[in-house]
C-alpha cells in the first residue's frame, strides 16, 4: 500500500510538472531566450499574449526588427513609413535620417501646393505634414491670399474683409468693404442666439433721411449695426445717446454690448423718413430693449 501511494504521488507530480512545462509561459520563455531569433519571440507572444513576459518578448522583437523596419521605410520612401519608424524607435539609430526624410517628402508635397489659392487646402497640408521645413513659406502664402483683393472678394467672408481692411486701409474699395463687413456682422448675429430688437418709436414724419436717436441706458458700450441701403455701425457709450442718419428703406438691425454674458439683439425694420427714438437697457442678466 505504501509503495502504491508513493508511486501514485510521483505520477501526479510528474503530470503536474509536464503540464507546467507545457502550459506555463516561464519555461517557454526560458527556451525562447536560449536562441532561435525573433521568430521564437513572435511565437511566444502569439501563444501567451497576456503574460507578463510577453512585454519583454515584444521589446526584443522591437529591437531586433529595427533594421527591417528601417529598410522597408527606405524602400517604400513614403512619409508614413518614416513616421512609423520614428514612432516605434523614438531613440533609434536612424532617427535623424528618418526626420530628414520625412521633412524632405513633406517639402516636396508643399512644392506642388505652393501656388494654391485654397486656404483650406493649404491649412490641411499643415495639419497633415507638420514635418515640413516650409512652415514660414506656408504662412507667407496664406498672407499673400489675404492681401489679394480678387481672392478676398471671391472668398467673401467676414474674417477676410477685416484682415484686408487692416492691411490696406487706403484701398479704393474701402467704403464698399466697410459696408460689407457690417452686413456680414449682422448676418453673423442673426445666425446665433438673440433677443427681439426694441422698436424705433416715430417722433415726426417726412424728410429724405431716417434720423434715429439711440439712447444707451446700459452700463456697457452699445454697438448698433444697420444692414440695408445705407449700412452703418455706431457705438454709443454707456448712459449716453447719439443720432444716426439713414436712407429710408428695409434694414436688418443687430445690437450688442461689450459683455460676453449679454445676449445680442436682432430684428428687421422698415425705416421711413423722419425722426425716431429707440432705447436700450439691461434687465437682469439679459440685454433688453424698451
Amino acid at each position: 500500500m505504501y509503495i502504491f501511494v508513493k508511486y501514485k504521488f510521483r505520477t501526479a507530480a510528474g503530470i503536474f510538472f509536464i503540464l507546467f512545462l507545457f502550459l506555463h509561459p516561464t519555461p517557454h520563455y526560458i527556451w525562447v531566450k536560449s536562441g532561435g531569433g525573433v521568430e521564437r519571440y513572435q511565437n511566444f507572444v502569439e501563444r501567451f499574449p497576456s503574460s507578463d513576459l510577453a512585454d519583454q518578448a515584444r521589446e526584443k522583437i522591437r529591437i531586433w526588427s529595427e533594421e527591417d523596419v528601417w529598410d522597408e521605410a527606405i524602400e517604400r520612401n513614403q512619409i508614413d513609413g518614416f513616421r512609423n519608424y520614428l514612432k516605434v524607435y523614438p531613440d533609434g539609430y536612424y532617427i535623424n535620417e528618418a526626420e530628414a526624410k520625412s521633412s524632405e517628402i513633406a517639402d516636396d508635397i508643399w512644392e506642388g501646393l505652393s501656388a494654391s489659392r485654397s486656404e483650406d487646402e493649404i491649412r490641411e497640408f499643415i495639419r497633415e505634414y507638420p514635418e515640413t521645413s516650409q512652415l514660414d513659406a506656408v504662412e507667407v502664402r496664406i498672407q499673400e491670399l489675404y492681401n489679394d483683393w480678387s481672392w478676398v472678394r471671391v472668398k467673401d467672408d467676414l474674417q477676410s474683409y477685416k484682415r484686408f481692411a487692416m492691411n490696406f486701409p487706403e484701398h479704393a474699395q474701402m467704403a464698399w468693404i466697410n459696408k460689407r463687413i457690417i452686413d456680414l456682422e449682422v448676418r453673423e448675429i442673426a445666425s446665433g442666439k438673440y433677443g427681439a430688437l426694441p422698436k424705433a418709436q416715430p417722433v415726426s414724419g417726412g424728410g429724405a433721411k431716417a434720423m434715429i436717436t439711440i439712447k444707451n441706458n446700459t452700463s456697457y458700450t452699445l454697438t448698433i449695426r444697420y444692414s440695408g441701403p445705407d449700412s452703418k455701425k455706431v457705438s454709443v457709450s454707456r448712459r449716453s445717446s447719439t443720432v444716426v442718419n439713414l436712407i429710408p428703406g428695409a434694414y436688418k438691425v443687430a445690437a450688442s454690448v461689450d459683455a460676453a454674458n449679454v445676449t445680442n439683439y436682432y430684428g428687421e425694420r422698415s425705416l421711413k423718413g423722419g425722426k425716431h427714438n429707440t432705447s436700450y437697457y439691461i434687465e437682469t442678466s439679459s440685454f433688453r430693449g424698451f
